[in-house]
């Protein structure tokens, strides 16, 4: 399986793709839209890679704690993570 069909496989909901700013950018031009703005929405605690339960998950959360939302932002925004996007139909294409 390649990385996207492992991400998708193990993602709730009917369908998810995951891309970073300038695949996203690529994707959008390509089929005749401008991208406006795009916004990180991704969860502080998807940069620290434990389980969320147990031990391990007080351990987790107290290191997200302690991340500041401006690192967690910049980071979450290379990333990928929930990206928040908006175009608009690019009138030079033709």
């Amino acid at each position: 399986m390649s990385t996207d069909e492992i991400l998708s496989y193990y993602t709730d909901g009917f369908i998810a793709r995951f891309y970073d700013q300038k695949s996203l950018k690529t994707l959008l031009e390509v089929n005749g839209l401008r991208l406006l703005s795009v916004t990180p929405l991704g969860q502080t605690s998807e940069l620290v890679p434990l389980p969320g339960t147990g031990l391990t998950g007080i351990l987790k959360y107290g290191i997200v704690s302690k991340i500041p939302d401006a690192f967690a932002s910049s980071v979450l925004c290379r990333t990928g993570s929930f990206l928040f996007a908006v175009a608009t139909l690019d009138n030079n294409q033709q």
